[in-house]
Parts: structure tokens; C-alpha cells; sequence
């Protein structure tokens, strides 16, 4: 471990080992406590990523038992935990909710959930100018950011649009649906730097013990990387999650331009926490069990552990792989049919009822998108999938048509199909 006095350049990097929950409370406790956090702040706004209704274990989204600890960590210190989420543009906040279970865990573990207009009423948002922004000029943010701290708790993973979403690009979800649509069409690596310079977290925990890689950020292969890297610079926090997993950052569009425009602390030596004793593990993911003396070039050590890597891309320190991410292949048609969405979402919206949008519409029509399909030709009808469902009317047994109106692609029937009934149609990672 290299002894620091933790400061806002500290990155601390611990594996979940022996849980979530305990190397939650290590990692926060190494950044400085919880207390250094909130700096008398009464109340602590917690943002996950709830993009969709897809669970933690796919690596989609943050994990309840890192929301659990960081949340008891608040409630010690006096002051009230609030989570504040919006999923994805195509996604039903409510459902998305009730697919994950987020009603009833914040009620078990006190987090008070706040619930805004996502449209962008007065009341419940502020606008905010970020001085320097190239294309962002103005967007909102929660009124209750005004006298609350914000925790960022993204998830490590890829994404077919941005590369990467890590620590940085999470707060769009804290932004009404309008500021979200500009973003996209004024261009979303240089707007979520601009966003950057408008929102800064007291305290960005990259949730790590399930990430993912490939066609991210949903429906990629789960990444079980077993760790949780913390920070109160978020640039430098998403430097060190590339390096964990051998992405260089100035392959990702929006960390690339962040680079060149935000000043921020190098990581030294001095300023590197490991928060436990990594430093002289040289393993990797070679085919082994944990703890089985293996070679990979490396020299011989355990899979599972942190290899030490050369500085480099933006770092001035060594940082350790845990894996070799596989970045999304980027199909250019596909981003521009989807940038075109947003564009064209203005003169939709002024011919259409308030809260919808063409993006939600679109996806609605069963035409686009990640969506479940029944196999006429294999299904027996035997109810798993309406079972396994956790939203009402979606599966129509009798027709064996899926609602897609109602539908929000957690893909939970295509898992629990015992016939192997139903296909994914879409542009996704899943297996048809």
C-alpha cells in the first residue's frame, strides 16, 4: 500500500474480494471518510446507474450492496441519503424501478428516492452556464444540488455510443430529458465535457465488482472484475478505470477532448492509494483458479490479482490491468440513425403531447431497438416467460405477441425460457 494523505488527486483501488459492502466502507474510508465528503452537507444525493431495467449481475448496472454502504456511510455521518435517477431516454423511469426493486430497497435501507419532472419543470431544476463550454452552454441540474453534495456511482463498462461510460458520462442522468436530446445533437463527447464543468461530485465509486465490455452498456459480455476504484476528480478517476482494463483513454472520444481542455492533478506515485495490498501481486486472467501459480509473460503469479503497467495516456504513475476490455465496434450507420433521433425529436415534440418523445416512440413500434421475439415454432406456452416477467400485460400467451409499448428489454423471458422460445432481435450483445 503507498501511504498518502488523501486529497481530492487521490485514487483509491480496491478489489471486492471479500464483498461489496466491506470493500465499500474500505474504499471510502481510504479517500478520506465519508465526513471529508460531505463537509457539513445535510444531505448527499446518490447517483447510480439505472439506465434499464438490467440487473447488477449482467454488469448493467450499479450494484445495490455499493448503494447500500454508501448510503449507510451518509446516514452515520447525520446526514439524509437521496437517490436521483432517470434511466435511458427509451426507458419508462417507473418500470425500470419496478424491474430492478429500487422502491423496495431504498425503503429498507432509508434512501429517500427523489423524483423529478423529467421534462424540466422550474421547480424542480436550476440552470447552470459552465464557463469554457464549447457546445453545452446552459443545461439544469436538481434544484436540491444546490445546498446537497452529489456521489456518483457509475459502472464500469463500455458503450456502443461513447466508447466508455464511466465516471464522467453518468451524470446525464441526473439531466432533464431536453438537456439529455441536446447533448446528443450537438455532440455528445464534447457536451459531456462541457457537463463537466457544470457538475462536479463530491465523490465519483466507479462500481467494478460487475462491469462489462463489448456492445455495452446493456446488453455486452459481464465483466467480473471484482473492484471499486473512488476519486473526487473524475477525469482522473475514469484514467484509472481505462487502465484497469487496457483501454487507452484517448480512444474515448470524450476523455480524449477532456484531456486536452480540463486541467487536472497528475497521478503521482505519492497520489495513487491502493486501498489494499496490491502492489506486489503480478497476476492476471489467464485460464487458472484463483490462487493456482500460473505464467502468462508476466512472470508466475495468481489469476485474479492487479499486472502493473507502464505509465502512460494521461497517467504519470503505473496503474494495474485486470482485464483487457473488448471496446464496441462501432457500426457508423448505426450512430447516425440513432444522432438522427435526436435532432428530429424537436419538431416531434411540438406536435406531440408533453413527455413523449420520437426516441420512446420508435422503440414502442417493436421496428428498433433490443427487443425479445417469440418462436411460434418452439414455444409450448407454458407461462415462464409471463411469470418471470415483472411488468403486467407484456406477454400475450395466446397470440404470443410481446407489447412493445409496455415492454423495456430486461430480456429476464429470453433467460427463463426452458424451450429456448424466444430470440433478441436488435443490435445487442445478446445470443440469439
Amino acid at each position: 500500500m503507498v501511504a498518502t494523505q488523501p486529497g481530492t488527486d487521490t485514487i483509491a483501488i480496491t478489489r471486492t474480494f471479500d464483498g461489496i459492502e466491506e470493500a465499500a466502507h474500505r474504499v471510502i474510508e481510504q479517500i478520506g471518510g465519508m465526513a471529508s465528503v460531505l463537509k457539513g452537507a445535510r444531505v448527499a444525493v446518490l447517483k447510480p446507474n439505472f439506465v434499464a431495467g438490467r440487473s447488477a449481475e449482467t454488469g448493467s448496472t450499479t450494484s445495490f450492496t455499493l448503494l447500500k454502504a454508501v448510503a449507510e456511510e451518509v446516514i452515520a455521518c447525520g446526514a439524509e441519503a437521496v437517490l436521483c435517477e432517470m434511466p435511458g431516454t427509451e426507458f419508462d423511469r417507473e418500470a425500470t424501478y419496478t424491474i430492478l426493486g429500487v422502491e423496495q430497497f431504498c425503503a429498507a435501507n432509508r434512501i429517500r428516492i427523489l423524483r423529478l419532472d423529467p421534462e424540466g419543470n422550474e421547480e424542480d431544476w436550476i440552470e447552470v452556464r459552465p464557463a469554457g463550454a464549447k457546445k453545452l452552454h446552459r443545461f439544469h441540474i436538481p434544484r436540491i444540488l444546490n445546498e446537497a453534495c452529489l456521489i456518483n456511482l457509475p459502472v464500469l463498462k463500455t458503450h456502443v455510443v461513447s466508447i466508455m461510460t464511466l465516471g464522467m458520462k453518468n451524470p446525464m442522468g441526473i439531466l432533464p430529458r431536453p438537456d439529455r436530446r441536446a447533448m446528443h445533437t450537438f455532440g455528445i463527447d464534447q457536451c459531456i465535457v462541457d457537463m463537466n464543468l457544470g457538475i462536479k461530485p463530491a465523490l465519483t465509486i466507479v462500481d467494478g465488482s460487475m462491469g462489462q465490455d463489448g456492445e455495452g452498456p446493456l446488453y455486452g459480455d459481464k465483466a467480473d472484475l471484482q473492484v471499486l476504484v473512488a476519486g473526487r476528480d473524475n477525469l482522473a478517476v475514469d484514467l484509472t478505470c481505462c487502465q484497469l482494463v487496457g483501454v487507452k483513454p484517448r480512444d474515448v472520444p470524450h476523455l480524449k477532448l477532456a484531456l486536452e481542455q480540463i486541467v487536472h492533478p497528475p497521478l503521482t506515485p505519492a497520489r495513487t492509494l491502493l486501498a489494499d495490498d496490491t502492489t506486489s501481486a503480478r497476476t492476471c486472467h489467464a485460464p487458472a483458479g484463483r490462487g493456482q501459480a500460473i505464467a502468462c509473460g508476466q512472470g508466475e503469479h495468481s489469476r485474479g490479482d492487479l499486472l502493473p503497467l507502464p505509465a502512460g495516456n494521461g497517467l504519470s504513475s503505473p496503474c494495474y490491468l485486470i482485464k483487457k476490455f473488448r471496446l464496441p465496434k462501432v457500426k457508423p450507420l448505426y450512430r447516425f440513425v440513432f444522432w438522427m433521433m435526436y435532432p428530429l425529436d424537436y419538431p416531434f415534440t411540438w406536435i406531440t403531447k408533453r413527455g413523449k418523445h420520437l426516441c420512446t416512440t420508435l422503440y414502442s413500434t417493436g421496428l428498433v431497438g433490443t427487443r425479445p421475439q417469440i418462436q411460434e415454432e418452439s414455444c409450448t406456452r407454458c407461462g415462464v416467460c409471463v411469470e418471470t416477467c415483472p411488468l403486467p400485460n407484456v406477454i400475450d400467451l395466446k397470440s404470443l405477441k410481446i407489447d412493445y409499448a409496455t415492454c423495456q428489454r430486461c430480456l429476464l423471458c429470453y433467460k427463463a425460457c426452458p424451450e429456448q422460445a424466444i430470440s433478441v432481435k436488435g443490435y445487442s450483445g445478446a445470443r440469439p
